[in-house]
């Protein structure tokens, strides 16, 4: 995963009360990690689901591994640790696509999530729409729309927007269309990208 620093080391010894990490076991190291995710404390959220994917590997138990390693990985990225989070992330993708029917399929569209995130704030056309078409793909093979959360779907059409993606723009205005119910100010909003259902 991440190369931690001393700092984190004794953040995450902190975090624990000065136990080993060892004398925790996956759930319980993330729930701690939720318990800070929840209070937006990315870092220490970040350290605690990063020891819980060591432990669920430790034990032979993937699935947990996966679901800890995305939650380390979104959460290393909030932190402002984007250079350490996209290793990550790519990696819970391929651990999907190795393992589909995983009960945590939808984190694959959190992962792509964030790296079309990067890619809009390097105002990075060309990598947006390749992450894009990647991303539809991948989600597609573990059994997802991409994307089908709708926040992310809000989210996105703004950068495939600001990016001039038109087709990521358009298959964005699609899943939107789709949904039910749909705002009045989010319907305002694709009239006003000229963004008619179809």
């Amino acid at each position: 995963m991440t190369s931690t620093s001393e700092n984190d080391e004794a953040l995450l010894a902190e975090l624990l009360d000065g136990k080993p990490v060892e004398s925790f076991d996956a759930r319980a190291l993330g729930a701690k990690g939720a318990w800070r995710a929840e209070r937006d404390q990315h870092l220490a959220a970040a350290l605690l689901f990063e020891a819980a994917a060591q432990r669920a590997a430790a034990a032979g138990d993937r699935t947990g591994w996966i679901e800890w390693l995305a939650r380390a990985g979104l959460r290393l990225y909030d932190a402002g640790r984007v250079t350490s989070a996209i290793p990550i992330l790519r990696r819970t993708i391929e651990a999907h696509l190795e393992q589909p029917g995983n009960r945590d399929a939808f984190m694959v569209e959190w992962c792509y999530a964030r790296l079309l995130r990067l890619a809009a704030s390097e105002h990075d056309a060309p990598a947006f729409r390749a992450t894009f078409e990647e991303a539809v793909a991948s989600c597609r093979a573990v059994g997802r729309a991409f994307p089908s959360i709708h926040p992310h779907q809000e989210e996105l059409l703004e950068a495939a927007h600001g990016l001039d993606c038109a087709d990521e723009r358009r298959a964005l205005a699609d899943a939107i269309y789709r949904r039910r119910p749909i705002s009045r100010a989010l319907r305002a909003r694709l009239k006003e990208l000229a963004l008619s259902p179809r």
